[in-house]
């Protein structure tokens, strides 16, 4: 890099991308549910950026008669390739239908076609695109040039010198707003990150999951919490294997509400129709703090602190197993049973 007073101007050379901090094992992003560009199905990574996600806003320009596609980020290393025919009429029918595809191996290229009326109001999608490395290389040049910064070379997939020197560092939230933000939201891959981190923190990088399960098993032996039938895989909810029984759920949540962090993990589970993933859900019940996890197609599981109509707190955890649990099937049940807490104890 060349120095000006006012800081760097020109990167000389190519940029290094080093995620070595993560050590994982080869992953199908569409394993899960068949939906890989899905932001929720986004693989961990140690130079994460923005979920690797990738907001496309469609637009119908009447103007020009065609239809304009609009992406933030804009990686320089994402095509754009638009099929999309401007239509007349309605905005109904085959005149309203936009499809979308990926067409490249890397997760480069974005493909749009189908109708689109005039008369349509814009809309938006958000996909993962790009690999990791891609993504991030992709999107700090696109943002480095438009501030007036020049580069000219490519990506390369390294590690750093040891005598590397920093030259710019951001502090991260702390724990506690983390935690609150995978609770709240149910987010993947924020929980999978901690997981390997907690695995990297006791046995040193790099980070791997094998290390995040056995960290995990360490502290519940070490905290006398009944956890031997847990079952840890990626340490989210998108895994087939990945289990806990009732009764170990209901130790794990006594445990916590007596623990001296219990504030901040009470305050960082969503509230029943007020926030997070159960802002729309369990409405007519009083606030409900709840973990929750949904496994597509599969099941519905989730503990809760209820407080009944005498003011005192129950741990309650219901698990649900039946494909249509997906579609909201088995709320209901779990809806009956917090309100019978609330009505009877």
């Amino acid at each position: 890099m060349h120095c000006a007073p006012k800081g760097f101007h020109s990167i000389q050379g190519d940029i290094v991308i080093d995620d070595s901090a993560f050590a994982l094992p080869p992953e199908d992003p569409a394993a899960f549910d068949g939906r890989p560009n899905r932001s929720y199905n986004v693989e961990p990574n140690a130079l994460m950026v923005n979920f690797q996600s990738v907001e496309f806003r469609m637009a119908p320009n009447a103007a020009n008669r065609s239809v304009d596609i609009v992406s933030t980020p804009a990686p320089v290393n994402l095509a754009i390739d638009n099929r999309i025919a401007f239509a007349t009429g309605r905005c109904s029918g085959a005149a309203a239908r936009v499809d979308f595809e990926v067409s490249s191996a890397d997760r480069g290229r974005a493909v749009f076609s189908g109708d689109l009326s005039g008369e349509c109001l814009d809309r938006t999608i958000t996909r993962v695109m790009l690999k990791a490395p891609s993504y991030a290389f992709g999107t700090f040049v696109e943002l480095w040039r438009e501030t007036g910064g020049e580069f000219s070379g490519t990506m390369r997939i390294g590690t750093a010198p040891p005598d590397a020197q920093s030259v710019l560092s951001f502090e991260s939230l702390t724990l506690g707003e983390l935690i609150r933000l995978t609770n709240k939201y149910s987010n993947n891959l924020m929980a999978r990150h901690l997981f390997l981190t907690i695995g990297a923190d006791r046995y040193g990088p790099p980070a791997t999951p094998d290390k995040g399960a056995r960290a995990i098993a360490d502290w519940s032996r070490e905290r006398g919490l009944p956890l031997a039938d847990m079952v840890l895989d990626n340490g989210s909810g998108l895994s087939r294997s990945e289990r806990i029984s009732a009764l170990e759920m209901g130790a794990l949540l006594r445990f916590a509400y007596r623990s001296r962090w219990a504030p901040e993990f009470i305050a960082s589970l969503p509230l029943a129709g007020v926030d997070g993933t159960l802002r729309t859900r369990m409405q007519t019940t009083a606030q409900v703090g709840a973990v929750e996890d949904r496994a597509s197609g599969r099941g519905q599981c989730g503990g809760r602190y209820v407080t009944g109509g005498s003011g005192k707190t129950y741990v309650l955890v219901s698990f649900i197993n039946d494909a249509r649990s997906d579609s909201g099937a088995g709320e209901p049940v779990h809806t009956a049973l917090v309100d019978w807490i609330q009505d009877t104890l």
